[in-house]
């Protein structure tokens, strides 16, 4: 796996990368530093975008429009803890219906 290096420090773990995503000042930074992540890494959007999720809603908005990015489930809005649960509870119901169809029948998720 190739290194990523910004500012001379080799970002080794998810967190080190969007800490560093954190503290980009502008959206040239923003680009630079993403066009640098997705040299090595194919999902360089979707883990910016899914990582600033972790992050308060003002930082999380402000990570989004720096990095030009995304959250791969919400997009750009920030919902509330429910609305964030609700939304992987439906997911969660249609996976399993899909998973089911794939092997076959019919699987039922114990979530209400």
């Amino acid at each position: 796996m190739a290194k990523f290096i910004w500012k001379g420090k080799e970002l080794k773990t998810a967190g080190e990368t969007v800490r560093a995503a954190s503290k980009l000042k502008n959206k040239a930074e923003g680009k630079k530093f993403m066009e640098a992540y997705r040299k090595i890494s194919e999902h360089a959007d979707e883990n910016i975008g899914y990582m600033s999720g972790y992050f308060d809603s003002k930082s999380a908005k402000r990570i989004q429009r720096i990095c030009q990015v995304k959250h791969p489930i919400f997009g750009n809005t920030i919902p509330t803890a429910k609305e964030a649960f609700e939304m992987g509870r439906k997911m969660g119901r249609k996976m399993g219906r899909k998973m089911g169809r794939k092997m076959g029948r019919n699987i039922e998720l114990g979530v209400n």
